[in-house]
């Protein structure tokens, strides 16, 4: 049996709703296993909108193996005041504080998510076929795709909210595919390499940085963004 890695990132936001989980366990995990993968679930969040319902769940139907709630206010002091991102980048117009600073954080969650996949794939001696990056708020409305006979050496994304990129909530690939995604955080922050006056537009971002890669970006399947409040946001 294959084996696939889902890597939550970000708020935990949506996901502390029934419906919404009932809709990712009926529309991704269920599907998923039907499809022939063993599942394993990887999750970093912050305390900021934190609910703690990943940590009491059911495990049997969301098979959480490794997790991490960081505190929010470090990372984004830092943004703020140390790194100075609103001085060093520029941005979308129509963009908040909370978008600005919160597209570093989602980088950082992808960072780290990612390295509790290495750490226990090195730890337990497993391989992944295929590992999906995604946030927890987001709710799938119609099942997954059939990945059963995709190729892992393709990324794949859902075919719509691209804005000139690629749709950078929910997206698969293998873990190489991923492990190279999990360093945008440090090109951008940590080791500074982006140039100053770099603008910051999250899916046209993702398209360059895996522009190497081969992309299939017509996958079906749909999601509702569900906030923390229960508003939803269709895509």
């Amino acid at each position: 049996m294959r084996r696939i890695a889902i890597q939550y990132y970000g708020l935990v936001r949506g996901f502390k709703f029934e419906k919404t989980r009932d809709k990712i366990y009926n529309n991704l995990i269920v599907p998923l296993k039907d499809q022939g993968f063993e599942i394993d679930i990887f999750w970093h969040t912050y305390d900021k909108e934190y609910d703690p319902i990943f940590e009491t769940i059911d495990k049997t139907k969301f098979p959480i193996v490794k997790s991490r709630v960081d505190p929010d206010e470090p990372i984004d002091s830092y943004l703020e005041n140390d790194f100075k991102t609103d001085e060093y980048f520029t941005y979308e117009p129509q963009w908040t504080r909370d978008h600005r600073f919160g597209w570093f954080k989602f980088w950082n969650s992808i960072k780290q998510v990612n390295a509790m996949r290495t750490e226990y794939e090195k730890e337990n001696n497993v391989e992944y076929y295929f590992v999906i990056n995604t946030s927890p708020q987001m709710e799938p409305q119609n099942k997954i795709d059939d990945l059963s006979n995709f190729s892992n050496e393709i990324m794949y994304s859902p075919g719509y909210a691209q804005f000139g990129g690629y749709y950078s909530s929910f997206f698969i690939g293998s873990p190489e595919h991923m492990n190279h995604v999990a360093r945008v955080y440090d090109e951008f922050i940590t080791n500074k390499l982006v140039p100053r006056g770099y603008k910051i537009e999250a899916e046209r971002i993702l398209a360059r940085w895996i522009s190497h890669f081969k992309m299939y970006d017509g996958l079906d399947v749909r999601f509702h963004r569900i906030r923390f409040d229960g508003g939803i946001i269709d895509h």
